[in-house]
């Protein structure tokens, strides 16, 4: 009877700790469920097939919180719950992922996976999910068990990282292109294509870049041209300057010669200017006395004027006196015509006075 007592006694101590554990676990399993912030749900496997009818589905209270409901009459424990929900881009990688996990009997296959659910107001949201499967002696599996953690900030972040890595690499191989262009010369090349938000002005800055250095290069090459031009203006001008400094120095050789003989002619000239000076000079003397004796022959010349002025009034005397002999002659003839033979001897006298008339005319 004692013996009784004391196993009765025992086994109640037993229970109580048992009953302590048990409450222990369920408090654990509550805070898990209701507060750890993480989704948890369970399978019961039927003949290792985890879609057979039979098998029962059970999902944590956190589980259906991320999702947005209530309680199991929003939510119920069937596995049509949690598949209708799942994105139809991610349904079929993930249940096949699941499926190869239950399938390896080895344990060896994890399944850990990303996918979306659809939550209660309709939208989707990223979520990392896990399990973990208790296995029979063959490997078959029994129960799974898993979470799922809500990971959609983070999975929004790396899309948008992805998504601006590939806008960079874009925008990159865009402007790896420019530069190309760029370096190949090609000052006509614009970035047509709008770049991402973050990166457009970047874009707009090269295209005015460019577009400045184009206006730029064709003011230089305009320039270039023009000073070209002139080069060539003052190439053919120093040829021409040349050619005519060549032809100046031939002329300037020639002068040189002409000059020379210019010089040597002005010698003679200077001498002969000397020699005319002294000629000049013997001929002033001489014109000198050549004054002397034209003085001498102008008063010589003016006593024979007043001697010719003397004769003259001698000869008018005379012509007077011829005159008078030649009335008397005519009148000589005229008397000698009227006595006829007795009148000869005063024609004779008529001609003879005037014929001496006739020569003391020629005379004068």
């Amino acid at each position: 009877m004692q013996w009784h007592y004391f196993h009765f006694f025992k086994n109640q101590d037993v229970y109580a700790e048992l009953k302590n554990e048990l409450h222990d676990v369920k408090e654990r399993l509550r805070v898990l469920d209701n507060f750890a912030g993480v989704g948890l749900w369970q399978i019961v496997i039927y003949q290792g097939d985890p879609t057979h009818q039979n098998i029962r589905w059970t999902f944590s209270p956190e589980m259906r919180r991320l999702l947005g409901f209530n309680n199991e009459t929003d939510f119920p424990d069937i596995m049509t719950s949690w598949s209708d929900r799942l994105h139809p881009d991610d349904a079929e990688p993930t249940i096949s992922h699941y499926i190869a996990h239950l399938a390896d009997h080895s344990g060896r296959t994890p399944f850990d996976f990303s996918y979306r659910l659809k939550t209660n107001d309709g939208s989707y949201r990223w979520f990392r999910g896990t399990c973990g499967t208790l296995r029979g002696p063959n490997g078959e599996p029994l129960r799974s068990c898993g979470s799922v953690v809500d990971i959609h900030a983070q999975k929004v972040a790396e899309e948008a990282q992805a998504l601006a890595s590939q806008a960079q690499a874009k925008t990159v191989a865009q402007l790896a292109t420019a530069l190309k262009q760029l370096a190949n010369q090609n000052l006509t090349f614009r970035l047509n294509e709008e770049f991402p938000e973050d990166y457009e002005l970047l874009r707009l800055d090269f295209n005015s870049a460019i577009g400045n250095l184009e206006e730029v290069v064709s003011a230089v090459n305009s320039t270039a041209a023009s000073i070209y031009s002139g080069i060539l203006t003052m190439s053919a001008a120093s040829d021409n300057l040349a050619s005519r400094t060549g032809q100046q120095a031939a002329s300037l050789e020639e002068t040189a010669a002409t000059l020379s003989e210019i010089t040597s002619t002005i010698k003679k000239s200077a001498d002969g200017a000397a020699h005319a000076r002294q000629v000049v000079s013997n001929a002033d003397k001489d014109a000198r006395n050549s004054a002397t004796i034209v003085n001498q022959a102008v008063g010589t010349m003016q006593n024979i004027a007043s001697s010719a002025q003397t004769i003259n009034q001698i000869i008018v005397v005379m012509d007077e006196i011829a005159f008078q002999t030649n009335l008397l002659a005519l009148n000589a003839g005229v008397e000698a015509a009227r006595a006829g033979d007795a009148g000869r001897g005063f024609a004779v006298v008529a001609s003879v006075s005037t014929a001496d008339q006739n020569q003391a005319g020629v005379a004068a």
